[in-house]
């Protein structure tokens, strides 16, 4: 008897969701020592930041530091990119598996 892979049906996934966890997987292969917020300017991520970049770039102007902001705006980046690559992960290791869109969690 042949062995067959059994079709398990898996959730749906968000297309736009889907591509993003490719492209920072993509980037982080082709850029393995690039930082993780450096990775989502270089590919133009879309990240949610708490201040903008307009305001800081006004704010320096004004002479005022605005290190802490930047590290702020960094660190959501750098989030950001940790999830991605953690989700895409997770759908590979369930590719291997049959299971696809398929992840155990966030």
């Amino acid at each position: 008897m042949l062995d067959t892979i059994r079709y398990v049906p898996a959730a749906r996934c968000y297309l736009p969701s889907l591509h993003d966890h490719l492209r920072v997987w993509d980037a982080r292969q082709q850029n393995p020592t690039t930082s993780p917020a450096e990775l989502a300017e270089m590919i133009g991520l879309d990240v949610e930041v708490p201040y903008d970049d307009c305001d800081i770039q006004r704010l320096r102007n004004e002479g005022l530091t605005v290190r802490d902001l930047e590290r702020r705006n960094a660190r959501a980046r750098q989030l950001a990119v940790q999830r991605h690559l953690r989700v895409a992960q997770q759908y590979i290791d369930n590719v291997v598996l049959g299971q696809f869109p398929l992840r155990n969690r966030r």
